[in-house]
């Protein structure tokens, strides 16, 4: 536990340590920890701790729910490549219909520019589908990595907060 930010918070008022600690979803998991505990030191409501506790579990376990579904975490995966690879072709084709267009609208016709450009566009495409698998790989294990570090925030919260 951070020492100075235990210190900092017990200076806080109980309407500040409520708000710090009071459930909406994104929040510093360990100032919401302490916040908590000092909650309950200063005698807060059983009820209203409960309650947030219930839904900080709850949306966690949710979330976790989502990150072990069978297929989903590939499936945002490899829709996540995909996306990076259709931002790519369509990069390519951006470039290369304005190299063309100028090309055309020329007098002289300046082929080697439009060769790099064409060059450098199929080496990028060639490169997202060269390591297509290993993107999906390392996002799908970012992804387990995630699900470890909620699994891990439930535990402290079922462990620190006894209320």
């Amino acid at each position: 536990m951070n020492t100075t930010l235990k210190k900092s918070l017990e200076q806080e008022s109980t309407d500040e340590l409520f708000f710090y600690f009071r459930h909406d979803g994104a929040y510093n998991f360990e100032k919401k920890i302490i916040a908590g505990k000092l909650l309950k030191e200063r005698g807060f409501d059983r009820q209203i701790l409960q309650e947030e506790k219930q839904l900080c579990i709850e949306e966690l376990q949710a979330d976790l729910k989502e990150g072990e579904t069978p297929g989903l975490l590939f499936k945002k995966s490899k829709q996540e490549v995909m996306k990076k690879m259709l931002g790519w072709l369509v990069m390519f084709l951006l470039f290369m219909s304005i190299e063309i267009v100028v090309n055309v609208t020329q007098a002289e016709k300046d082929w080697e520019s439009m060769g790099i450009v064409f060059a450098i566009g199929l080496s990028l495409l060639a490169y997202s589908f060269f390591f297509y698998k290993k993107h999906i790989n390392k996002l799908m294990h970012e992804g387990a990595k995630n699900n470890e570090l909620l699994r891990l925030r439930l535990s402290y919260i079922q462990k620190e907060w006894d209320f």
